[in-house]
Protein backbone atom coordinates (compact mmCIF):
# COMPACT_ATOMS: atom_id res chain seq x y z
CA UNK A 1 0.00 0.00 0.00
CA UNK A 2 2.93 2.29 0.71
CA UNK A 3 4.34 1.57 -2.96
CA UNK A 4 1.14 2.75 -3.94
CA UNK A 5 0.89 6.07 -2.91
CA UNK A 6 4.67 7.03 -3.08
CA UNK A 7 3.61 5.52 -7.16
CA UNK A 8 0.47 8.04 -6.90
CA UNK A 9 2.62 11.03 -5.11
CA UNK A 10 5.22 10.30 -7.98
CA UNK A 11 2.37 10.47 -10.89
CA UNK A 12 1.07 13.65 -9.64
CA UNK A 13 4.68 15.54 -9.44
CA UNK A 14 5.10 14.35 -12.64
CA UNK A 15 2.11 15.63 -13.86
CA UNK A 16 2.34 18.68 -12.22
CA UNK A 17 5.80 19.13 -13.56
CA UNK A 18 4.90 19.34 -17.08
CA UNK A 19 1.92 21.71 -16.61
CA UNK A 20 4.38 23.89 -14.94
CA UNK A 21 6.38 23.60 -17.98
CA UNK A 22 3.21 24.03 -20.32
CA UNK A 23 2.11 26.93 -18.82
CA UNK A 24 5.44 28.48 -17.63
CA UNK A 25 4.56 28.47 -14.37
CA UNK A 26 7.37 29.44 -12.26
CA UNK A 27 8.12 26.27 -9.86
CA UNK A 28 9.06 28.06 -6.86
CA UNK A 29 5.95 30.38 -6.19
CA UNK A 30 3.71 27.89 -9.35
CA UNK A 31 2.55 31.15 -10.47
CA UNK A 32 2.40 32.05 -14.61
CA UNK A 33 5.47 33.70 -16.10
CA UNK A 34 5.44 36.51 -18.65
CA UNK A 35 8.27 36.95 -21.04
CA UNK A 36 9.47 40.33 -19.46
CA UNK A 37 9.07 38.88 -16.02
CA UNK A 38 10.74 35.61 -16.19
CA UNK A 39 14.20 33.80 -16.99
CA UNK A 40 14.81 30.38 -18.66
CA UNK A 41 16.73 27.81 -17.04
CA UNK A 42 17.38 24.88 -19.38
CA UNK A 43 13.64 24.60 -20.19
CA UNK A 44 12.06 26.09 -17.16
CA UNK A 45 10.69 29.23 -16.86
CA UNK A 46 11.26 31.17 -13.01
CA UNK A 47 10.11 34.72 -12.11
CA UNK A 48 13.53 36.66 -12.34
CA UNK A 49 12.52 37.47 -8.47
CA UNK A 50 11.94 33.63 -7.58
CA UNK A 51 14.77 32.26 -8.76
CA UNK A 52 17.87 31.85 -6.74
CA UNK A 53 20.38 29.40 -6.18
CA UNK A 54 19.41 26.20 -3.81
CA UNK A 55 22.52 25.84 -2.46
CA UNK A 56 23.65 29.69 -1.02
CA UNK A 57 20.23 31.79 -2.00
CA UNK A 58 22.70 33.80 -4.59
CA UNK A 59 20.08 35.87 -7.98
CA UNK A 60 21.73 35.38 -10.81
CA UNK A 61 23.95 38.33 -12.69
CA UNK A 62 25.95 38.38 -15.50
CA UNK A 63 28.94 36.74 -14.14
CA UNK A 64 26.95 33.90 -12.39
CA UNK A 65 24.78 32.05 -14.66
CA UNK A 66 21.92 29.47 -13.14
CA UNK A 67 22.33 25.86 -13.90
CA UNK A 68 19.18 22.70 -13.28
CA UNK A 69 21.14 20.01 -11.14
CA UNK A 70 19.38 17.52 -9.53
CA UNK A 71 17.69 17.61 -6.01
CA UNK A 72 19.73 14.00 -5.12
CA UNK A 73 23.79 14.25 -5.69
CA UNK A 74 23.89 10.59 -5.18
CA UNK A 75 21.53 10.16 -7.78
CA UNK A 76 22.61 12.49 -10.71
CA UNK A 77 21.20 10.17 -13.05
CA UNK A 78 17.87 9.48 -11.56
CA UNK A 79 14.29 10.48 -12.84
CA UNK A 80 13.75 13.18 -10.36
CA UNK A 81 13.25 17.13 -9.56
CA UNK A 82 15.72 19.60 -11.22
CA UNK A 83 16.60 22.52 -8.86
CA UNK A 84 18.56 25.71 -10.06
CA UNK A 85 22.43 26.40 -8.73
CA UNK A 86 24.78 29.07 -9.02
CA UNK A 87 27.86 27.55 -11.38
CA UNK A 88 29.80 27.80 -8.39
CA UNK A 89 28.09 25.64 -6.06
CA UNK A 90 27.09 23.46 -9.05
CA UNK A 91 31.20 23.35 -9.72
CA UNK A 92 31.27 22.53 -6.19
CA UNK A 93 28.85 19.94 -5.07
CA UNK A 94 29.40 18.37 -8.79
CA UNK A 95 33.40 18.33 -8.69
CA UNK A 96 33.25 20.22 -12.00
CA UNK A 97 35.06 23.31 -13.15
CA UNK A 98 33.35 26.78 -12.85
CA UNK A 99 35.73 27.46 -16.00
CA UNK A 100 34.11 24.29 -18.19
CA UNK A 101 30.71 25.54 -17.19
CA UNK A 102 30.96 28.81 -18.20
CA UNK A 103 32.41 27.32 -21.85
CA UNK A 104 29.67 24.86 -21.73
CA UNK A 105 27.60 27.56 -21.47
CA UNK A 106 28.76 30.06 -23.95
CA UNK A 107 29.45 27.34 -26.52
CA UNK A 108 26.14 25.08 -26.16
CA UNK A 109 24.71 26.12 -29.69
CA UNK A 110 20.84 27.06 -29.77
CA UNK A 111 18.86 23.88 -30.80
CA UNK A 112 16.18 25.06 -33.61
CA UNK A 113 13.58 22.89 -34.99
CA UNK A 114 13.39 22.54 -38.32
CA UNK A 115 9.79 21.41 -39.93
CA UNK A 116 9.29 19.32 -43.49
Amino acid sequence: DLCFTSKEEEKKRQEKAERAKRERRCPTCDMKSYPDDSVQVSDVFFHKVCLKCSECSRSPDENTPMMMGPKNVDNVFGDEDLIPFCKFCFAKIFKVSAINIAETVNITPEVSVMSL
